[in-house]
């Protein structure tokens, strides 16, 4: 399993949880994010996947008008 994979993994889940789709992609990247840290083929753990999320979620959304 590579980043792609973990990243649709965690659109997916979200989108099972009924999430909004900002929600399910930071998911998604917050699962990429632990595969990428993990060496070769070894399976990524979910407190990992909960740390980035947490980090992810706590950011301030992006938006072209914050770069005025």
């Amino acid at each position: 399993v590579g980043a792609g994979d973990a990243m649709v993994a965690g659109l997916t889940v979200g989108l099972v949880r009924g999430w909004g789709l900002t929600r399910c992609v930071q998911l998604g990247i917050a699962a990429a994010t632990a595969k990428l840290q993990t060496p070769g083929t070894s399976a990524y753990e979910s407190a990992e996947v909960q740390r980035y999320f947490a980090a992810l979620s706590a950011e301030r959304e992006f938006s072209i008008r914050n770069l005025r």
